[in-house]
């Protein structure tokens, strides 16, 4: 019987412990629109991709004939 009492005690000390979930996600989803990036980092990376990488792939594709796919 003893052993049922520390056992009880044990059960109901892990229970009041126990940490309550959360109802909601803490971190809120932006629309990609609303993001802006004006770092010295990413920015002239990104500036770069725009004026340079992307026409380049884009001229390729067209010589390659991978747009008329």
């Amino acid at each position: 019987m003893e052993k049922f009492i520390i056992l009880l005690a044990m059960l109901a000390l892990i229970v009041s412990c126990a940490k309550k979930p959360q109802r909601d996600y803490p971190i809120k989803p932006v629309p990609f629109t609303d993001v802006q990036l004006k770092d010295s980092f990413w920015q002239p990376r990104m500036e770069t991709n725009r004026t340079v990488t992307i026409p380049y792939d884009f001229k390729k594709c067209e010589e390659t004939g991978r747009i008329d796919n």
